[in-house]
């Protein structure tokens, strides 16, 4: 597939779903790594994108209540969205891991929130391509 600056490339969503193991961190970098190559990204930005989604994982797997976690991943032009969802019934969403999690994303990403519904923690964050 040969693309060019201009031409905006899109892949996914792709959805996962993993056990609450942070040694699948791994395997979560590597996939956003390969998606985030065929973008308008640089490599400081794909280095931005799998800290962004290694975020999303330990926090859902800290504060998660160690059911499967759901991971959505989306290239959209010069915009890739990470969204993870866990069971989480007694989330604090002050508590100070959280707090680290959301400096850790507010470094790499764009926009990031973190929210709970209906017994599910939620994280979604972007990171945005400077070139586009």
């Amino acid at each position: 597939m040969t693309t060019d600056a201009l031409t905006p490339v899109a892949a996914g969503p792709v959805r996962l779903r993993i056990p609450p193991d942070p040694t699948l961190s791994r395997v979560l970098r590597m996939t956003v790594g390969a998606m985030a190559s065929i973008g308008p990204f640089t490599l400081d930005e794909i280095d931005d994108v799998k800290i962004a989604v290694s975020e999303v994982l330990i926090a859902l797997i800290e504060h998660g209540d160690q059911a499967d976690i759901d991971v959505e991943l989306d290239l959209d032009g010069p915009e890739f969205t990470i969204v993870g969802t866990t069971d989480g019934r007694t989330v604090d969403l002050s508590h100070p891991d959280l707090v680290l999690c959301r400096t850790v994303l507010d470094g790499v990403s764009d926009v990031h929130s973190i929210s709970t519904s209906s017994g599910r923690i939620t994280i979604r964050t972007t990171v945005c391509a400077s070139a586009a």
